[in-house]
């Protein structure tokens, strides 16, 4: 069966149906990832970004560690760890609003679309981890962190939607080409 005209879609109706399987699987690992990290108490919370904090100063900042003042050195990190952790936040819900806008991709809709949905469903996932925080020991719900996963979503799926609208039209745009080369090879004939 041959699709529409302004159809947008790039495979077949099953390799699509397949895709946004995937893709919705993807986006539920994902979220499982998020949930994960989400569910380490204060310590072993604290623990990880100490060490990624830690590497991260290694390799970047070797400096730090040469110097004789270990109260500076401890600032440093401290603040450097911050940076890391609401770094982390921001990457979590970039690639879960990527993931988002991959699954609304395989819907037709129009590209403002895609991005409003992916954006309400990883800002009403960001609310709700950071209430499930409220659970785990030594964590505690941040609006502030909200916020930045916000930003993540809004970045990702942007970004997401607008790389898989220029395959598309990439696409529709060879496929145009193609058809009217075949056209005008037929008028020849």
């Amino acid at each position: 069966m041959r699709p529409a005209k302004d159809s947008v879609f790039i495979l077949s109706s099953g390799r699509m149906r397949a895709y946004r399987i995937v893709c919705i699987i993807l986006v539920l690992l994902w979220m499982g990832v998020i949930f994960f990290f989400s569910s380490d108490n204060g310590e072993e919370s604290s623990a990880l970004s100490g060490k990624v904090t830690e590497y991260i100063a290694r390799f970047f900042f070797r400096d730090w560690f040469t110097a004789a003042d270990a109260a500076a050195l401890s600032q440093r990190l401290g603040k450097l760890e911050y940076l890391v952790r609401k770094a982390a936040h921001f990457t979590e819900y970039l690639i879960l609003g990527g993931l988002l806008a991959l699954v609304f991709s395989t819907i037709r809709m129009k590209y403002s679309g895609r991005i409003v949905l992916s954006v309400l469903i990883g800002i009403l996932y960001a609310m709700s981890d950071e209430f499930h925080q409220s659970f785990v020991a030594g964590r505690a719900m941040q609006g502030f962190d909200v916020l930045i996963d916000s930003g993540g979503v809004i970045f990702g799926a942007i970004v997401f939607s607008g790389i898989s609208a220029m395959i598309i039209m990439d696409f529709v745009l060879k496929r145009r080409t193609l058809r009217r080369s075949s056209e005008d090879i037929a008028e020849e004939l």
